[in-house]
């Protein structure tokens, strides 16, 4: 019988991406987290009045938002990962084991 390889491809992705490792969701993901960035830095500008402060806000929520979500190699972003570990610190940790012997 001859030996037959199975060939699993790794790192495929299964949307469109309008760039490595970004696409629609990362896309929707970066624009709530400028948002967020712009609405807190324009509530500084409305406490100081300093515009510098608002623009300095709005292009490290940009860019700061883009680099949390954009994809690696491996498939999976620092949101993702960040949301993996949450998840996995909320599920049991303990389990009550009694050892029993049958006979």
């Amino acid at each position: 019988m001859g030996q037959e390889k199975l060939y699993i491809p790794y790192g495929l992705k299964t949307d469109n991406e309008i760039f490595p490792g970004f696409g629609s969701k990362q896309l929707k993901q970066s624009a709530v987290g400028t948002l967020s960035s712009a609405m807190f830095g324009g509530l500084i500008y409305g406490i100081t009045g300093a515009l510098a402060l608002l623009i300095l806000f709005i292009i490290a929520g940009l860019f700061g938002s883009v680099m949390f979500t954009i994809r690696d190699q491996y498939n999976i972003s620092v949101v993702d990962q960040i949301g993996n570990l949450i998840k996995f610190n909320k599920s049991q940790q303990k389990f009550k084991y009694v050892y029993k012997k049958w006979e």
